[in-house]
């Protein structure tokens, strides 16, 4: 996170507005291995980011310390051994160059470059995870019908039903015999999954805007341009455009996280499924994932009241001089918690949705959904009586964290 935060600094030095520090670039960034170490808490002044920044740029000066990879983990080292290690001298920092170093929305920038990343791929994840609770649960293909899809307009809506109706694709045992099936609609949960899911790629699409703006912009204080001969003050380091992006993409992952909960629930239920409660014979004697739903719940409240808004409050500082700010680093830090909790509420809808199919044998689910149940099968053994189910929460997240289905995302 560190480094990422360095790479907006060097990139807006570049644009010459800012005033570059006459040091080598490997001393900010580049190849350098080293890396300043993190300093706990947000920026004081929670718009601009001139305290974190600060404790990095110090590394500079030769003050300070620094985090170095070594084998499996890091060591940290005082800041005049790394760059005594790599043959650099401490920069001795001239007029406005140090203000260079400490302005700007890097740490608020970085914070929701990070959510908007791990965003994408969570809602690839997502639409594997409702394709799977959809073919598991019985739930009906007309929703992703493309002529419905059309119908909706929104890019977002046909981009995600698209998806999920490719993991569907091809001869399914499974879904032949939905006819049996006595409902005649799914609940929204099932229905509506690109709809929701549509809504949260299109505020990705929004982030990945604003984000490229902001990484590419002078966001220090004061601009100097030398044709003119002058220097202006402005106020491009308020870190509002970013900060508005992760309270954004807070409360999208957040409904992304409600939606899937909602899912997991269904598959409880033997009134709607055909299948045992709790996915487990003898449901209520034996408790199967009746708690691995819970703790999803448990896990979208957080996410709920973590989407709380943080670039709405502002908390005057110096005098008043600083008198509006955008809370960025609090926003950033905010939606990350999110995008992990998100991330074992996906990976418990994957494990309840793998053991519901499961129990659709000898039926077969279509081709693309039944690799991605070996997958998982892989690490975790059905659930035929109650386990300890903590550890293979756990393990899928981590999977997921890992990239496993990627490969079969790419491949649709």
């Amino acid at each position: 996170m560190i480094r990422l935060g360095l790479e907006p600094t060097t990139n807006a030095m570049t644009d010459f507005h800012d005033q570059p520090p006459r040091c080598h670039d490997d001393s900010l960034g580049g190849r350098n291995p080293h890396v300043p170490a993190a300093l706990g808490g947000c920026s004081l002044r929670l718009g601009p980011t001139p305290s974190p920044s600060a404790h990095a740029a110090l590394t500079l000066l030769g003050e300070g310390s620094c985090t170095t990879p070594t084998f499996n983990e890091f060591r940290e080292v005082p800041a005049h051994e790394a760059l005594r290690e790599l043959n650099l001298e401490p920069v001795q920092l001239g007029p406005k160059e140090g203000l260079s170093l400490i302005n700007g929305t890097q740490l608020t920038t970085s914070l929701a470059v990070k959510a908007w990343y791990e965003g994408q791929r969570l809602l690839e994840v997502a639409n594997l995870a409702a394709a799977l609770s959809l073919e598991a649960l019985h739930g009906s293909r007309q929703p992703i019908d493309p002529r419905v899809l059309r119908t909706h307009r929104h890019l977002g809506t046909r981009h995600c039903g698209e998806k999920i109706r490719a993991w569907l694709d091809g001869p399914s045992e499974i879904h032949d015999t939905h006819r049996e099936v006595k409902w005649t609609q799914d609940p929204y949960r099932l229905r509506c999954a690109p709809q929701v899911h549509g809504a949260v790629w299109e505020e990705l699409q929004q982030a990945e805007q604003t984000l490229g703006e902001e990484i590419n912009a002078a966001a220090d204080n004061p601009l100097l341009f030398p044709d003119d001969n002058c220097a202006l003050s402005c106020g491009n380091f308020h870190a509002i455009y970013p900060a508005r992006v992760s309270d954004k993409l807070a409360s999208a992952l957040t409904t992304l996280a409600s939606i899937s909960e909602r899912r997991i629930n269904l598959a409880m239920d033997s009134r709607r499924t055909g299948l045992p409660d709790f996915l487990v014979d003898d449901g209520g004697v034996r408790s199967g994932f009746m708690m691995a739903q819970v703790t999803a719940a448990a896990l979208v409240s957080e996410c709920k009241s973590l989407s709380n808004p943080a670039s709405v409050d502002s908390i005057p500082t110096n005098n008043d001089q600083e008198d509006h700010v955008s809370m960025g680093p609090i926003a950033g830090f905010k939606v990350l918690e999110i995008v992990d909790r998100l991330r074992y509420v996906l990976a418990i809808e994957l494990l309840v949705a793998t053991q519901a199919l499961d129990l659709r044998a000898p039926k077969r689910p279509a081709e693309r959904l039944a690799k991605v149940r070996d997958i998982i099968r892989r690490d975790v053994a059905p659930l035929t009586d109650d386990r300890v189910l903590s550890g293979d929460m756990e393990l899928i997240a981590r999977r997921i964290a890992e990239g496993v289905f990627d490969e079969q995302v790419h491949s649709q």
